[in-house]
């Protein structure tokens, strides 16, 4: 766990998930009001949007000896284990049954691979009595999980009863238990009232977390200098600047008056910052101001984290494409958790479940060094968050092309069928659900990445897509930007933005992407795919031709893909090919 980046325990492995270590444990992250300790981190616009103060990054530094490495809460999960000699369930971590003569203690017990969770975030043990069948009072109950772990679907391994002789084999183990959950929340140590059906699943399976993230970048004025001077005064600051008092509060602090005796900031410049940072309401448009300032040229200012810098592409060949391709060349991107789901990813009718505890309980007797923080309620004002730094490529498509390739009927209609599938994802900010356009946009960026990929060396996963396509009266936006972003270095080498260092190199990039894609190893297959039939929400798509790691897909679940919009195929006309 000492060697996790910090942006990995909060997309991966956040509040509610299980991590599994080389020495063959198993926990689960506690929420974060069990954290010991954590790293502000400032985002205002994002803050804002989801009505809290700040966020809270894991320490960037082990703690030698403590036992919450960064700063996070973990608890033992499952609670049951088994004895890797005899097979016993309990919940002993040294098996009793097992303990040789002259020995203090007996073999070191594991944790058992299955656990069971319901739809609506709850997780607990797997019901191993249940399952087997076992009619003993709970007291009397010697349960023992037998057999050699070979085949996967579990007729292998079978739970017995050595007490009243039931047994039943693993089979089946894996989906609906047809048995109502317990709605337990070991990562908050609390319990909800739940009526789901359990589902047995593996536990370092996927589905067991699904993160529900939001992000933002540091826009100017936010991403300048004097912002970042500011934040470690936001909490006194606050209630001057509500009381009308920020110069008062200004004229009475050391260190802001040095900044204006040393010519650092005037009082006003002082002043309007302070403005900036509280006047932003929550009914802010992260990715409409993020549009905004990428459409627009920035002033470069050394050591600011948002330095752009546009593409001359006119008289170039993607001048036919494009309206503004920009060189970003160094941004911050705040990224935080808000909750998780289980079993299915989220989507417009998934409970999302909660990092923090509605209101203080009683924690478990036996895990006193683990408790809550009863700091008050001020005190939980925050949510997990990360910041990363990076650089990256923006493109914005040309208005009347894009126009003219959605109005075409055979376009239009293909869209559609992919559109209105079932289980297309659910709407995310900056990506419009109903928009022709954004399977369009959203397979260049698939594109684009895989392209760059293959290269320069990048790993698909170090690449990632930020979405702009959504129409509104105050702006139409239609583009994506492409970046990379660490949390442990302060940018990249510029590795990225090289590719986009002229015209001809970002035109050759895309050249070469456009003919990758007319074929697909799994042609005719991913060709012929028909949505409508399938009622799957993607068209000529698959692993082979257009799927990225989900981490580079912004919460779009590789679906909304279709590589016959940039190309030519019958009566299609793709974007790149008709124009």
């Amino acid at each position: 766990m000492n060697e996790m980046r910090a942006s990995k325990l909060i997309m991966t492995f956040g509040p509610g998930s299980i991590v599994d270590l080389p020495d063959r444990e198993s926990y689960i992250v506690m929420g974060p009001d069990f954290w010991k300790s954590h790293e502000v981190i400032h985002e205002d616009r994002l803050a804002n949007k989801l009505n809290i103060d700040h966020f809270g990054s894991p320490q960037k530094k082990w703690e030698r000896g403590s036992k919450f490495p960064f700063g996070i809460a973990v608890r033992d999960f499952p609670f049951k284990r088994v004895c890797p000699e005899c097979g016993k369930l309990s919940y002993d971590f040294y098996c009793k049954d097992c303990k040789k003569s002259g020995e203090s203690k007996g073999p070191k017990t594991m944790p058992p691979r299955l656990v069971a969770a319901c739809k609506d975030g709850h997780i607990q043990d797997f019901p191993w009595r249940w399952w087997c069948g076992c009619t003993c009072k709970f007291k009397d109950s010697r349960l023992f999980l037998l057999g050699e772990s070979v085949d996967s679907d579990g007729s292998d391994l079978k739970v017995v009863c050595k007490n009243c002789s039931e047994e039943k084999n693993l089979t089946g183990a894996l989906g609906d238990l047809k048995i109502e959950c317990n709605g337990e929340r070991p990562w908050l140590g609390d319990k909800e009232t739940c009526l789901n059906n359990l589902y047995g699943l593996m536990r370092g399976a996927s589905n067991v977390f699904f993160p529900v993230i939001e992000s933002s970048l540091s826009i100017p004025p936010y991403s300048t200098v004097i912002h970042k001077d500011i934040e470690k005064h936001t909490a006194a600051a606050r209630t001057n600047w509500t009381n009308n008092n920020i110069k008062g509060y200004i004229g009475n602090n050391d260190e802001l008056k040095k900044y204006i005796k040393d010519g650092k900031y005037t009082e006003d410049e002082l002043v309007r910052a302070f403005n900036e940072k509280f006047g932003i309401t929550t009914s802010i448009n992260i990715k409409g101001e993020e549009w905004d300032r990428l459409i627009h040229d920035v002033k470069y200012r050394p050591n600011e984290d948002f330095q752009t810098r546009k593409i001359d592409i006119k008289g170039s060949h993607l001048e036919k494409w494009f309206d503004r391709i920009v060189q970003v060349t160094r941004l911050r991107e705040v990224v935080t958790i808000t909750g998780f789901t289980r079993i299915e990813p989220p989507d417009a009718g998934t409970k999302k479940q909660e990092l923090r505890m509605e209101k203080w309980v009683e924690f478990l007797d036996s895990h006193p060094d683990i408790s809550p923080n009863l700091d008050g309620e001020s005190a939980r004002n925050w949510l997990p968050g990360v910041e990363l730094f990076g650089e990256g490529i923006f493109f914005k498509f040309k208005e009347s092309i894009t126009n003219r390739w959605n109005e075409d009927l055979v376009n239009n209609k293909r869209c559609k069928d992919i559109l209105l599938q079932p289980k297309k994802p659910f709407n995310r900010e900056g990506a419009d659900m109903t928009d022709n356009r954004l399977i369009l946009v959203h397979t260049f960026a698939h594109q684009f990445i895989r392209q760059i990929s293959l290269s320069c060396g990048y790993s698909m996963a170090s690449l990632r897509e930020r979405l702009y396509v959504q129409k509104s009266n105050e702006r139409d936006m239609c583009g994506v930007l492409i970046y990379t972003a660490s949390s442990d270095s302060e940018g990249t080498l510029g590795g990225l933005v090289a590719q986009a260092k002229d015209s001809n190199t970002l035109y050759n990039h895309i050249q070469t992407m456009i003919e990758s894609i007319r074929t697909c190893s799994q042609d005719p297959l991913c060709g012929a795919h028909e949505p409508n039939e399938t009622k799957n929400s993607w068209g000529a798509s698959c692993h082979s031709c257009s799927q990225l790691p989900e981490t580079s897909c912004e919460g779009l679940q590789n679906k909304l893909l279709d590589r016959f919009t940039l190309i030519n195929n019958g009566d299609l006309k793709g974007y790149f090919d008709a124009h």
